[in-house]
């Protein structure tokens, strides 16, 4: 009995995770792995050995079994292997320090030298690139904390992440685009096979981006951009009383309600009838236009949350490594790419088109045909180019995890 019970344990951690993903990030609400342990006990009891059917278990994503293999060769190097990096400056080519010998040791670089040199700066850049930082060759907490971790902390990293792919289904879909907040980054997959890339701009940490999954069902080219109250409370009511033109100016207008009656409201009018009012009782709308905060293009996939990917007129961000700049959404770099993808199954949708239709400045709502499920995901370990990369956790949500990891371990009950 204690061993039907450990085999059926181990099973359940296997195929679905080890600790209870909601109880640990109230933020994941992405689709759950669904395996039918009973089915697997039942093929279990006639099987001559255990070892392929526990496997057929595992998730079999490539992600997956690269952090595997990550991990498995962590544990063969020594203990004393790391180097550890303690808190200092932030350093800059030509300066000179006591740490930068340690820094090339660290990255590889030839040479003793106190001096922090180009080629030094060559491989500082290239690492913060890998890793999701501004490669800008200066070494300051960020890059100091991913080039000092220690072999046991990127063990921990890699469990916390091996452990939020088996909360996920086997498959994500044939069709889907993956979000990982974390790295920014956006990937569209078609028939199984991952047909474009693109950058992202996430939530800030104190607005941050939710984990769930949800169908796409449309994309709206000239979005109107219906401010949610929150935001309009908290972003655009202070502006209304400081300088309402600059409102005007941004092509934004006020109603009283959410209704399709509602009434359009002077700037003027809504700041007096503010002064009386016991809540917030406007409705914010921006119009189409080369301001509109999402752009030329909104990609919907209805969700309790409110979040969707779009356009922005704010291209500059991409050019940043770390992007931690929206208000929840994901802002994407290429979303004219991504229209054009999308609508290719629809006769007359070329990419000329879209873009006279968004020249209009008239917003138009068009159904997909092939619907794409999205998944917004949160990895702090990346793999790019067959290489495992450690990432920042932008939001601090891997201490948590590894704790529960940790309980489970001393108490698998």
């Amino acid at each position: 009995m204690l061993a039907t019970d450990s085999l059926l344990m181990y099973a359940t951690h296997l195929s679905s995770g080890c600790v209870d993903r909601e109880g640990i990030d109230p933020n994941w609400r992405a689709d759950r792995a669904e395996v039918d342990v009973a089915v697997f006990f039942r093929q279990a009891v006639n099987a001559p050995s255990l070892d392929p059917i526990l496997e057929t278990l595992a998730p079999q994503h490539p992600h997956y079994r690269a952090l595997q293999a990550e991990l498995a060769r962590q544990h063969q190097l020594p203990e004393n292997s790391g180097l550890t990096l303690s808190p200092g400056p932030a350093l800059k080519v030509g300066q000179t320090h006591a740490q930068i010998p340690l820094i090339r040791a660290l990255l590889k670089v030839e040479g003793n030298s106190a001096l922090y040199d180009q080629a030094l700066g060559d491989s500082v850049r290239k690492f913060q690139s890998e890793h999701g930082l501004d490669a800008d060759g200066v070494i300051g907490n960020r890059t100091r904390e991913l080039l000092g971790m220690s072999r046991a902390d990127r063990i921990l990293r890699l469990r916390a992440n091996l452990e939020r792919r088996r909360w996920l289904p086997r498959s994500l879909g044939s069709h889907h685009i993956l979000v990982n907040i974390a790295n920014y980054h956006v990937a569209v997959v078609a028939n199984e096979t991952a047909v474009m890339e693109m950058k992202a701009v996430v939530g800030r940490p104190f607005r941050q981006t939710p984990v769930f999954s949800a169908q796409m069902t449309y994309l709206v080219l000239s979005p109107f951009w219906h401010v949610p109250p929150s935001l309009a409370s908290k972003d655009k009511l202070p502006i209304l009383l400081k300088d309402p033109g600059k409102l005007a100016d941004q092509g934004y207008r006020i109603f009283d309600g959410w209704g399709s009656d509602a009434k359009e409201l002077s700037l003027e009018e809504a700041r007096t009838r503010l002064a009386g009012a016991k809540r917030f009782p406007f409705r914010f709308r921006q119009d189409p236009g080369p301001k509109n905060a999402l752009g030329d293009v909104k990609f919907m996939f209805p969700n309790s949350y409110n979040v969707y990917l779009h356009d922005t007129p704010d291209r500059n961000l991409f050019g940043k490594s770390e992007r931690s700049f929206s208000s929840g959404c994901i802002r994407i770099s290429r979303p004219i790419d991504l229209a054009e993808f999308l609508l290719s199954d629809q006769p007359g949708w070329s990419r000329e088109r879209i873009e006279a239709a968004i020249a209009k400045r008239q917003e138009q709502t068009i159904t997909l045909k092939q619907r794409y499920r999205v998944h917004l995901l949160y990895w702090t370990v990346a793999v790019k180019d067959d290489r495992v990369h450690v990432i920042p956790d932008i939001y601090e949500r891997d201490g948590r995890l590894v704790t529960a990891l940790k309980e489970v371990e001393e108490d698998p009950s």
